[in-house]
């Protein structure tokens, strides 16, 4: 029992890694793209904080 667990917990912990690292790619990605059309980025940067 305590292994499932803890196969759970490790599968549940590495999911949210890589929903964070698809949160910063895009991020990045939307800065870059800003940058690429000389748009202003204050607005971007005030939602991503």
């Amino acid at each position: 029992m305590l292994t499932l667990l803890t196969a759970e917990l490790e599968h549940a912990v590495n999911q949210l890694f890589d929903d964070i690292q698809a949160i910063e790619e895009s991020a990045e990605a939307a800065h870059a793209l800003c940058n690429c059309r000389g748009r202003d980025l204050k607005l971007l940067t005030a939602i991503l904080q």
